[in-house]
């Protein structure tokens, strides 16, 4: 992963963000009881502050500003706050909040899928 960052580990990714730079919004998971998942066990749920995220982009050396392409949103439930029907297909107001305090350019696509 990226050595500039500290990441509360274990940190979970699908296979197709492994060049992902991974920021956890979250920590844990808000459900964390789901018969079917082990992931998130040994982590307490919280949701970190905007600014405390956005400070940790701030120090991503310059050098390796330009070879992030991609960014994957870490741990489980990392729209817990953000979203509501309004909001599906959006950008959460939490995402543009970080997205504006990012203190230089970054081009970005809003993807996501979210299930009921």
């Amino acid at each position: 992963m990226f050595w500039y960052l500290d990441y509360d580990e274990p940190v979970y990714r699908p296979p197709s963000e492994a060049q992902s730079l991974i920021l956890q919004i979250t920590l844990g998971c808000s459900q964390n009881r789901c018969t079917f998942c082990g992931m998130y066990k040994t982590k307490h749920f919280a949701v970190r502050p905007v600014e405390e995220v956005v400070a940790q982009v701030a120090a991503i050396p310059a050098t390796h500003r330009p070879m992030i392409q991609r960014v994957f949103l870490a741990d489980g439930d990392v729209l817990r706050r953000s979203v509501n029907h309004a909001h599906i297909g959006m950008i959460p107001p939490k995402a543009q909040k970080l997205i504006q305090m990012v203190p230089f350019p970054i081009k970005y696509q809003w993807n996501t899928r979210y299930c009921v």
